[in-house]
Parts: structure tokens; sequence; C-alpha cells
């Protein structure tokens, strides 16, 4: 995508969507038939744009989409794109209706925005869907991980009006080559989902692996795959063996506006921080 008017601006940003087809499209290839694979385009798609990147993405495999707010689904809806759209993080719970209505999936980890949901999907008459979050080390939003957050689970599970399609938790070292705390991590996780099982509590969709641990880490895709900064072409640390199969989609652009030579021991900038030790072109 390229502003009409970008000639006569000084620096402008460009959007490869041909790269952003392609990347999806190797993200499609590490993952399973039966894995479905979530593009992230909160913030704009990182500053990529939101719709457009959307589109490209589901046609290119991608099933689903994430946001980080509210407001970020209610604009992709308005603009047309129907595909099942995650809130990652918090919503007021007197936004409990707009979620229901805008048919976005919320992900819950307090009672208020849960019973908020239930409230008002009896008002409705619709059934809200919600993934839970599960804090397994990240120490961020989420259950915390052990017998509490099972019986956390176990009462939420028990709401007649509230779906819970979804349980997820976020990896804080995917991309270390020191795989020990990942390796708990993942466990405590799994650990939680076995045991819901155990009680009978079946959730349709897991998911843990981020971009770096849907690359390193194909044994944790389970039912579905996040790919954040990987669809944009940004490889995680530890991820070198696929440099080349992915390509950046941004790249930042600007007109040269003056070019002139100094001849040597000339200073450039603020304080002189630069001296030139002979004759140079200067842009």
């Amino acid at each position: 995508m390229i502003n009409k008017n970008y000639v006569i601006n000084r620096s402008w940003t460009e959007i490869n969507l041909d790269a952003l087809a392609n990347n999806a499209q190797q993200i499609k290839s590490l993952t399973g038939p039966t894995c479905e694979v979530m593009g992230i385009v909160k913030a704009d798609a990182y500053g990529h744009g939101a719709c457009e990147v959307a589109q490209v993405l589901l046609e290119n495999g991608y099933t689903r989409l994430a946001v980080s707010l509210l407001d970020e689904a209610i604009a992709l809806r308005n603009q047309g794109i129907t595909a099942p759209i995650l809130i990652l993080s918090y919503t007021d719970p007197r936004r409990a209706e707009e979620i229901i209505r805008h048919r976005v999936t919320q992900t819950v980890y307090t009672w208020d925005l849960i019973e908020a949901l239930e409230t008002a999907g009896k008002r409705v008459g619709a059934y809200p869907s919600v993934h839970i979050k599960v804090d397994t080390g990240m120490s961020r939003i989420g259950f915390t991980s052990g017998f509490s957050s099972v019986a956390e689970i176990e009462k939420i599970h028990a709401l007649k009006n509230v779906f819970i399609e979804g349980i997820f938790t976020h990896f804080s070292t995917a991309d270390e080559l020191d795989r020990s705390f990942f390796d708990e991590q993942a466990q405590r996780f799994i650990g939680i989902c076995n045991e819901l099982e155990s009680a009978g509590i079946y959730i349709p969709i897991k998911h843990c692996c981020n971009s770096a641990a849907l690359m390193r880490y194909p044994e944790y895709h389970l039912d579905m795959v996040r790919a954040g900064i990987v669809t944009y072409g940004i490889l995680p640390d530890c991820c070198e063996k696929f440099a080349g199969r992915f390509q950046p989609v941004m790249s930042i652009k600007s007109n040269v506006i003056m070019v002139k030579s100094i001849p040597a021991g000339t200073s450039v900038s603020y304080g002189r921080r630069y001296i030139a030790p002979s004759e140079r072109i200067l842009a």
C-alpha cells in the first residue's frame, strides 16, 4: 500500500502485501492441517494497517484474528471483517454488551468481567464466547496456574450463558536458547488442560505458541498458534534457520533532499559528532 501523495512527502512507509501473503503461507506450512493460525493485528497490525493486513491473512490460511482492544475489534467489524476476533487484553465490564453485539470473543481472567458478560448475554439473548487466560510464568494477566485456576475454570464452565471456546497462556522465553523455563510453562499449561479434561471439561481451542514457539516447538502447536511478529517478516531470536523464508513487510523510505561534498576535517551535526577523515559525500 502506498499513499498516492507519497512523492510530495519527505518520508513514507511502504507495505508489501505480497511479502505478507508469503509470510502467512510460510507460517501455515509449519502447522498441521487441523491447527488454526490466529493473526495478531493489534495496534493497527503493528502499524501495517489492520484491515488490509487482516484481509490478506484470511485469504492465505489464517482463520482468526486477535487485537488488544474492543475498539480495534469494532473497527475491523465496521470494515467488513467477519472472521472470529479475540480481544487479548482487558475490556471494561460496562462494555460487555458491545462485545456480544459485535460478535467478538473476550479473554477473561476476572470475575467482574465474566459476570458482566453472562448478564449481558441474558439481556440480549446471545451466548458470549470467551477464552480463558492462564498465567504460567509471564506474571501478567491470567488466572494463576495451579489447583486454584482449575477450580475457577470449573466455576466458569458451570455458567449456563457463557461459552468457553478457548484457553491459552503466553511464553516468556520461547526465543531463548535455554528452554528450561519454557518447558516449565508448557507443562503447567498442559497440566491444567489435562486436569480439566479429567473433570469432564473439554475446551475446543487450546493455544500457547507465539511466533518463536510456533517455529521452534511444533509439539506445542495444539489447536491453534498465534502468529505475531513473524507474520510481518521479523524473525524472533533463535530462529535463524528460517531466514530466507520470511520477508519484511514494511519499509520506510525518504526522498534525498540535498547532496553535498565536504572536505577532510569538516565536522558534521550537533557536538561535531563526526569529523570527515577525507573528502566525503553527504546526503
